[in-house]
């Protein structure tokens, strides 16, 4: 998973809006679940993630600190696949 917007993981960067881009699963997909939030072992469903068909998505507004993204694959039967990604962000929200 790489984000052009936050390219590295492990900086802290102002900006607090997000963007996310990932290659696509080898096993046949209908689409993906993604979730941005605080936890780093949230596991991504129906029930709390956002569904896309596409490769990329964004996630404006995020908290001063760290987040994570974790994407997870949907199967071409519409069934919850295996986490495909997570991705740590770091966002720095305090004035110099």
């Amino acid at each position: 998973m790489t984000s052009s917007s936050h390219p590295e993981s492990a900086l802290f960067y102002n900006d607090t809006d997000v963007d996310f881009s990932w290659e696509e699963a080898l096993e046949p997909s209908s689409g993906y679940l993604y979730l941005v939030d605080q936890d780093q072992l949230t596991v991504v469903t129906f029930a709390n993630g956002f569904f896309t068909p596409n490769l990329f998505t964004d996630w404006p507004g995020l908290p001063h600190g760290q987040s994570w993204t974790h994407v997870r694959n949907v199967t071409d039967q519409y069934v919850e696949g295996r986490e495909y990604g997570l991705r740590q962000v770091n966002v720095n929200t305090s004035p110099p």
